[in-house]
């Protein structure tokens, strides 16, 4: 979907704790002017670009990630994640090991003064690791400047995705159908009481809670929350990314007449970032997400166009299976109140303070009402544009 993320300031850290985290990685912090830019937070931490000195003296650019909401041991999973898919040879942005190697991967440093205890989470410290900061552009503003086809880079995305699910979770991974262990969950079973119990009648009464309610049966049945069911014994689980979105697939642009990338586009996947929701669970509801994410222009409007390069491209190396062709349409669906439900719960439960700024639409209104609207042109979408072209490539494979 084409939202425009606004530069939500849930956590700040000062310059020293910046010096402070560089330095357990054996790092220490340029003197440059530009050593600290700060970059866009997401909904729930805060991310810097700094300029590092190595102990040997060499210079480098990294990326130092800080979680406003998630403890150590959360991000250590991401730090876990990372170096299976570097191992895997899957282009992402490498975590860096503390010096030694020998003490944790994520520390927990200061957080900066000037926020308040509810700006903060009530925490007087943020949760940090340090990755090796990677080139390139989201690749929504690389289709915005209009130099790369909208076809080039839905096809490099869509090869991308199904690159991602040719390679096994890490043994023990956290389960996309527990919820990714929250209490207050997607799956569990006393997430909606809890919703509706909050004093704050705006949430307790919010008209998402009933169109959840009645439409999370289904998608249970598809991820096969609470055991497997009759889809979900039926399709293929892997890694999922879970948050497959333009903004979070970096590219860079080639030259046509120097290379060519992915189904000879002139574009070419630099990283797949932000591994923050990833699970394991059925791939094809991670396929779903990323159609949501990928291939909606800037109307709201499913583009067809997008659709057919995006499920092309993946289709070639991944196969879709038959049974994951029939549920096509349905976990699309799925992974709509999925999204809609996760946003929901951050900017009307978890941050009601954040005021999202977007020429378009809050997240809060637009994923309770825009997507149960579009629901039905979404299915049809999929019916009409994709599973067509699906069928006549599978065909071919």
């Amino acid at each position: 979907m084409a939202v425009v993320k606004a530069a939500v300031d849930l956590a700040t850290l000062s310059e020293t704790a910046i010096a402070q985290a560089l330095a357990h990685y054996g790092r220490q912090l340029s003197t440059a002017p530009t050593a600290v830019q700060k970059l866009h937070n997401g909904y729930s931490g805060c991310n810097y670009r700094v300029e590092a000195v190595q102990e040997a003296g060499g210079r480098e650019v990294l990326l130092l990630k800080g979680s406003a909401d998630k403890p150590p041991a959360e991000l250590a999973v991401q730090v876990e994640l990372l170096r299976h898919l570097e191992a895997a040879g899957f282009p992402t942005a490498a975590a860096v090991p503390p010096a030694g190697c020998a003490d944790p991967w994520v520390i927990e440093v200061p957080a900066a003064g000037d926020k308040d205890e509810a700006e903060r989470g009530s925490k007087d410290s943020l949760a940090v690791f340090v990755m090796r900061f990677v080139g390139g552009q989201p690749a929504n503003m690389v289709m915005g400047s209009g130099a790369v086809g909208e076809s080039e880079v839905l096809a490099t995305a869509g090869a991308t995705l199904a690159r991602l699910h040719l390679i096994p979770p890490p043994a023990g991974f956290r389960q996309y159908a527990s919820g990714v262990g929250t209490k207050d969950g997607l799956f569990n079973p006393g997430t909606l009481a809890a919703f509706r119990a909050m004093p704050d009648k705006k949430v307790a009464a919010h008209p998402f809670l009933e169109f959840f309610e009645q439409r999370i049966s289904a998608l249970s049945e598809l991820v096969g929350a609470g055991g497997d069911t009759e889809c979900s014994s039926q399709l293929e689980q892997g890694l999922m990314h879970c948050d497959f979105f333009l903004d979070n697939i970096l590219v860079h642009e080639l030259s046509r007449a120097g290379g060519s990338g992915v189904g000879g586009s002139a574009c070419e996947l630099s990283a797949l970032i932000d591994w923050e929701d990833a699970a394991a669970g059925p791939l094809l509801h991670d396929l779903g997400i990323g159609i949501l994410g990928c291939c909606y222009d800037a109307t709201e409007s499913l583009s067809a166009a997008r659709l057919t390069a995006m499920l092309s491209a993946y289709n070639q190396i991944r196969p879709l299976a038959p049974m994951e062709r029939k549920l096509l349409r349905r976990s699309v669906l799925g992974a709509a109140l999925a999204v809609g439900f996760f946003r929901w719960r951050q900017f009307n439960v978890r941050h009601p303070e954040i005021v999202e700024v977007s020429s378009q639409s809050t997240p809060s209104e637009f994923f309770t009402v825009a997507l149960a609207d579009n629901a039905s042109r979404v299915a049809h979408g999929i019916l009409s544009a994709g599973e067509g072209r699906l069928q006549r490539d599978g065909a071919q494979n």
